[in-house]
């Protein structure tokens, strides 16, 4: 079954260490919640590689992904298909997790886009990165949040744009490709 989700977060690192972190290898084997390895090729062992992996991947024009470091923060921003969704989702764990060894904290937040019961959170805070599945009242408050429903934003007149809809003809909260 086909699905989309939306991705947001960031992460801030002590601007000493963000070198340090990026070029150290991934040391997060230890945690079970990480399980979909199989997913990221095995060339994948820095966080270094791991943002470039992300900033390279291409989409479907109607999706997005945005991953970038800008200073000592990373930044992510995204709305993907199911099946782009298991390879970035492995790979920005990872890149979150390991963090977590050089004192940085953030969140990245995973939900269900329109319908779809799907909400999970990576947290990671004095040195350890913890996941989640998030309850269904985590999930509506998650979608309200000021990042998330910019995001929504950007996804409407994404389609919008893409089916050559103007802004005088918006229909709000319709995905031109399924109609709902």
């Amino acid at each position: 079954m086909a699905f989309h989700v939306v991705v947001s977060g960031s992460l801030t690192l002590k601007h000493s260490l963000v070198e340090e972190w990026l070029a150290a290898p991934l040391l997060v084997d230890h945690l079970e919640w990480l399980t979909d390895s199989d997913a990221l090729p095995t060339t994948l062992s820095t966080a270094e590689q791991l943002l470039s992996h992300l900033e390279a991947m291409t989409v479907a024009p109607h999706e997005i992904i945005e991953v970038y470091l800008q200073g000592d923060t990373v930044h992510v921003n995204g709305y993907l298909s199911s099946d782009v969704f298991e390879e970035c989702w492995a790979a920005m764990s990872r890149l979150f997790a390991s963090a977590a060894a050089f004192d940085a904290n953030g969140s990245l937040t995973v939900l269900g886009y329109q319908g779809i019961q799907l909400g999970e959170r990576i947290s990671v805070v004095k040195g350890k990165a913890t996941h989640r599945v998030l309850t269904v009242t985590e999930r509506e408050s998650a979608q309200q949040e000021p990042l998330v429903r910019a995001l929504e934003e950007r996804i409407q007149q994404r389609f919008d744009a893409l089916v050559g809809r103007g802004p005088d003809t918006v229909m709000k909260g319709v995905n031109p490709f399924t109609g709902r």
